[in-house]
């Protein structure tokens, strides 16, 4: 697969991987998908190399988050989060600068995903909404509630600038 652009094979804890996003490239543009999945087959990762051989461009990436743990210990009602049962999340990310190459850095990543998809569980990362992606779907059966809760502590929406549950009033 050639030289990796960034070394960071490694076990690490969720808020150092998250923390390596947080800064982004000025006037770089994204884009992201996400699928959970039952298990790393072996077909699932020849179709992973396929995706991470078809990188466009070194701001590109894709990558597995083990679940399971502390996270499979929760029921899927228990809190907002119900994809309890997925063993990995694979996260598809793009990055590029021309808003002319929009279509075609956004249409990788959905094909990548489209890849993936058939060996994945329901659902979707909240973190990893893509813009044309339901928020109802990172939260599934909980949805519902959670738009109750919304409505009693947030009808204003005054807390928006994430992955947004609208309150119904």
């Amino acid at each position: 697969m050639g030289e990796p652009v960034l070394p960071i094979v490694e076990p690490m804890p969720y808020t150092a991987f998250k923390a390596t996003s947080d800064e982004g490239q000025p006037g770089l543009r994204y884009y992201g998908k996400s699928v959970y999945i039952e298990e790393l087959s072996d077909e699932l990762i020849d179709t992973l190399v396929d995706a991470i051989n078809a990188l466009p461009n070194s701001f590109s990436s894709v990558w597995f988050e083990s679940m399971g743990g502390a996270v499979a210990r929760v029921g899927p009602t228990e809190a907002a989060f119900p994809h309890r049962d997925a063993a990995y999340n694979v996260g598809i990310g793009v990055g590029w600068t021309d808003p002319a190459d929009d279509e075609a850095m956004m249409g990788w990543a959905k094909d990548i995903y489209e890849m993936v998809r058939p060996y994945s569980t329901e659902g979707i990362y909240a973190n990893y909404l893509g813009q044309d992606d339901d928020v109802k779907d990172a939260f599934g059966e909980n949805y519902d509630r959670l738009v109750e809760l919304k409505n009693e502590w947030d009808p204003e929406n005054v807390l928006h600038m994430n992955q947004n549950i609208q309150p119904s009033g």
